[in-house]
């Protein structure tokens, strides 16, 4: 067992059997090593479900600490090896919910050290990690429920404060030390993405799901994706102008919460899975006005003009070099890079017998790749 934690909010009143060899093997077993003896989906809402929940007795082992939630609730369920989540109700600090991960210990390696070693090193407001476990080949990550006090300001004052949490993002991350453990997420990752899709589509050419005109709509799309890639070196170009720094990858209405503390808007991103050290391209979409924040397919849109402002004035000091055209050109090469990555996730369901899910959204897709396809980023 490997434990790592960042804190250990205090609590009383046991009810768990820490220790036990039950707590083990509910512990490992989602997800794990072996088959749970009790799985979530076997609890009810009674003390004794709780108590016996995985995710209750890894939040036991870690803090040592044996109170039971309020409640268990189930946020997603993981499939093929991807990431349960729970949120445990009522047994954070002060009485909030604490929002569980458990996946394996490589899935969330990346984001615990995002939420535990290099968040706390910036000088933005985060959210906070209560600790890290390790259980077999299972892992969970504990984070404040960023739901809490939350709100909804007007849209005027969420594209300001996005905009200026982005570039302070940006340029206080880019000169820390912790970019050699972070994935790369610079252009290469996303013609790996173009490049896979390619071979997921064209492989898929005689699926008997397609007809004639479904067909040829899958070999419109492999032109679209064949004119990108030739014009790759310019993407790569655009990037080159900007240093490399913490990028989120996946910005979009879902993963973002906003609170007011002092008359600010406070920003909190959440979800970082995907993040990663690259250019700050990817991220630069959500400049656009919030109703068009993470849409991808709906049609292209250069980003809002105070939010531009409001990114540009953030930089501007640390990145001399930055200017309103190189902010554009970046925000369209980041929709660029958003754009394939939503083909690449919806070619892989074309290995599917059934694929009508996938096959409808690489159709929606396909009007934004042939506009991209001409350059539109230049």
């Amino acid at each position: 067992m490997v434990l790592r934690a960042t804190s250990s909010p205090a609590d009383t009143s046991p009810t768990i059997p820490a220790g036990s060899a039950e707590e083990d093997e509910a512990l490992v077993g989602v997800g794990g090593d072996r088959s749970a003896v009790v799985t979530p989906e076997r609890m009810g809402s009674s003390a004794t479900g709780r108590a016996n929940h995985p995710a209750v007795l890894a939040w036991s082992r870690l803090h040592g600490h044996k109170r039971l939630p309020d409640a268990v609730e189930v946020l997603t369920t993981g499939k093929a090896g991807k990431t349960n989540a729970y949120r445990l109700c009522g047994l954070g600090p002060g009485g909030g919910s604490v929002i569980v991960k458990c996946a394996s210990a490589r899935a969330l390696e990346c984001e615990r050290f995002i939420y535990q070693e290099v968040l706390p090193s910036l000088p933005l407001p985060s959210l906070h990690c209560y600790g890290f476990l390790e259980a077999g080949s299972t892992a969970w990550l504990f984070l404040e429920d960023a739901k809490q006090g939350s709100m909804i300001p007007a849209a005027d004052r969420q594209r300001t404060a996005m905009a200026q949490w982005l570039g302070e993002l940006h340029i206080s991350a880019a000169g820390m030390p912790a970019s050699p453990r972070l994935p790369d997420r610079g252009p290469s990752y996303y013609l790996q993405h173009l490049q896979d899709s390619q071979t997921l589509i064209g492989s898929n050419l005689a699926h008997p799901a397609f007809n004639s005109e479904d067909r040829a709509l899958a070999e419109q799309i492999l032109l679209d994706l064949a004119a990108i890639e030739a014009r790759w070196a310019s993407i790569e170009e655009i990037c080159r102008d900007t240093p490399s720094t913490l990028v989120h990858g996946d910005l979009v209405p879902k993963n973002l919460r906003f609170r007011v503390a002092d008359g600010k808007v406070l920003v909190l991103p959440f979800h970082w899975e995907i993040a990663g050290w690259g250019s700050p391209a990817i991220d630069l979409p959500v400049l656009r006005r919030p109703g068009q924040w993470g849409q991808v397919g709906n049609g292209l849109a250069d980003p809002d003009d105070s939010a531009v402002q409001a990114y540009l004035s953030a930089v501007r000091v640390t990145w001399p070099q930055m200017d309103v055209d190189r902010i554009l050109r970046l925000a369209r090469t980041g929709y660029v890079f958003r754009l394939l990555a939503s083909v690449y996730w919806a070619a892989q369901g074309l290995r599917c017998e059934w694929i009508e899910h996938s096959w409808r959204k690489l159709t929606h897709y396909e009007s934004d790749l042939r506009t991209v396809g001409d350059a539109w980023w230049e």
